[in-house]
């Protein structure tokens, strides 16, 4: 019985997402690759491509090799992340033709910088509301490279804080560009750096480890550059051909392989991650004004101590001047005095 399937694509700007989105929707297609390379006009291209191929008729000078189409959502610029905000791309994949969306991301890591990353990582989850259940979240990977950038690990990291739990199980690594010599796909320096990076301190109590044919895989999917240039004309030798020919039928196994594992793991209800994620984005947005609260609180707390402040010392005071400047005094008794006069008679005068 068929259904539905939902998996989230990221990955650091340049990895490969669109260019894998490309390979799938014909590695889905076309079971062997000379049937694909026979027929190249009939090369499926979900997203514009853009890149350069030395000729070798003229010098080694570059070729651009680009899509006959354009996308509003993908920007065609060398150095920046292709696409602009998360879009789904449906595809049928086994006997019983389930519906595969894979939902692409802005890239990781893009040179319109960290506030640009935030936003991206933001809209993902505002995507995330309008579907139920998450089959596999897919994290693109250059198999060749050692180090990755710090909006990567920052961006990875707020992934993992942001999902629920649960969803951990359901996170595989796609290690793309992994011929590492010419009829050998398998691990490379990608993989090394992202086993070292999930065993740093901050991020291994997530507990993810690194496992072959479980949460990673290898692929190669150069090919899909190779069948679109065909379609354009390049010259290809004999050789090349061969190469390319034991990637493609490398990575179709490794893919069929890759979503059948997923397909064992029960997909993720994300109203559980959603929940959270809004709870996170209320704390985050109450942040500002609670504290802000607390600063007039605290300042109207100094104010209150200040106003009985000044109060005990007027008290104080009014005791100080009560005590200095009034005084006691004896009242005074008026006597009549009695004298005489000069002819000895007595006379009365009042004494103040």
């Amino acid at each position: 019985m068929s259904k539905e399937l939902n998996f989230l694509l990221l990955g650091e700007s340049g990895s490969g997402k669109s260019t894998t989105i490309n390979a799938l929707a014909n590695y889905f297609r076309f079971g062997k690759f000379d049937e694909v390379n026979e027929t190249a006009e009939s090369l499926i291209e979900v997203i514009p491509s853009l890149f350069t191929l030395p000729d070798p008729e003229n010098g080694g000078k570059e070729l651009e090799i680009a899509s006959n189409f354009i996308s509003s959502n993908e920007r065609q610029e060398y150095g920046r992340s292709a696409t602009s905000e998360p879009t789904g791309y449906c595809f049928t994949f086994g006997y019983d033709s389930h519906v595969l969306r894979i939902i692409d991301t802005p890239g990781i890591g893009d040179t319109d910088g960290v506030e640009a990353d935030k936003q991206n990582m933001e809209n993902i989850f505002l995507f995330l509301q309008t579907i139920e259940l998450l089959h596999g979240i897919i994290i693109i990977v250059n198999g060749t490279e050692s180090r990755h950038s710090l909006q990567f690990k920052f961006c990875i990291l707020e992934l993992l804080t942001h999902l629920h739990k649960s969803a951990i199980a359901n996170v595989v690594f796609c290690f793309t560009h992994s011929q590492i010599v010419p009829g050998c796909i398998g691990v490379g320096d990608g993989f090394k750096t992202i086993s070292s990076f999930l065993n740093e301190e901050h991020i291994k109590p997530v507990g993810i480890e690194l496992e072959q044919k479980i949460n990673a895989f290898f692929i190669d999917n150069d090919v899909y550059r190779y069948l679109l240039a065909q379609k354009q004309g390049y010259p290809w030798n004999q050789v090349q051909k061969d190469i390319y020919r034991y990637s493609w039928n490398f990575s179709v196994k490794e893919f069929h392989q890759f979503f059948k594992q997923l397909l064992t793991l029960p997909p993720l209800i994300l109203t559980a991650t959603i929940s959270l994620n809004n709870a996170r984005k209320l704390v985050v947005e109450l942040s500002e004004p609670i504290a802000q609260l607390t600063q007039k609180i605290e300042k109207l707390n100094q104010e209150t101590i200040k106003i009985q402040e000044d109060v005990n010392n007027a008290v104080s005071k009014e005791k100080f001047l009560n005590d200095i400047l009034y005084i006691t005094v004896d009242e005074i008794k008026k006597t009549p005095v009695i004298t005489k006069n000069l002819n000895g008679c007595p006379c009365k005068y009042k004494v103040f």
